[in-house]
């Protein structure tokens, strides 16, 4: 298995001289591969075993919107979907019709875990710990002020400017006043 093996990689133990580790996920879980459920599997797994923070992705939103409308079901063909949809064992075919996509979607959460749903539904747009902010691509402007989607903006919100962890940047690059931006 191919997401188990990865994550015995990256995820050893916890060296001694670490007094806390705090884990921060930012999104992408699903919709990369054949082992979308697996990899779902394995973080509710580690989110009982250690102190961790899951965020949303755009993948995961997507699949939320999926259950809210069919209809989004071919468009999230184009992300992955169909993966995500094979991983927990249903075969769409290659151009469903609006019948079948209305089927795959109800045969998906009677597939689906209730665990999963639960995990997908718990999933954050963003988390700040200290001066750290973390969210999978961009800020919303409400939060932060003067940010704009994939690119950080200093604001009044912290005494001094945030450290961000994000996904979807194009290379590692430095804010104003220093701050890193690195995709991750």
């Amino acid at each position: 298995m191919v997401a188990r093996t990865c994550y015995a990689r990256v995820f050893g133990e916890r060296p001694s001289h670490v007094a806390r580790c705090l884990q921060v996920f930012i999104g992408d879980y699903i919709d990369r591969g054949p082992d979308s459920r697996q990899t779902i599997d394995l973080l509710i797994e580690r989110g009982r075993r250690h102190e961790a923070i899951f965020l949303k992705g755009n993948h995961e939103a997507f699949l939320l919107e999926v259950f809210q409308d069919t209809a989004r079901l071919e468009a999230w063909k184009d992300y992955g979907g169909f993966q995500t949809l094979m991983s927990y064992g249903l075969a769409p075919s290659l151009r469903p019709d609006r019948e079948e996509q209305a089927e795959l979607v109800q045969a998906l959460q009677i597939a689906m875990p209730a665990e999963h749903r639960q995990f997908f539904r718990s999933l954050r747009k963003s988390f700040v710990c200290g001066d750290f902010f973390f969210a999978h691509a961009g800020a919303p402007n409400a939060q932060f002020g003067s940010c704009r989607s994939r690119a950080w903006r200093y604001s009044a919100h912290f005494d001094a400017p945030p450290r961000s962890e994000s996904g979807h940047l194009q290379r590692l690059r430095f804010g104003i006043r220093g701050r890193q931006e690195r995709d991750v």
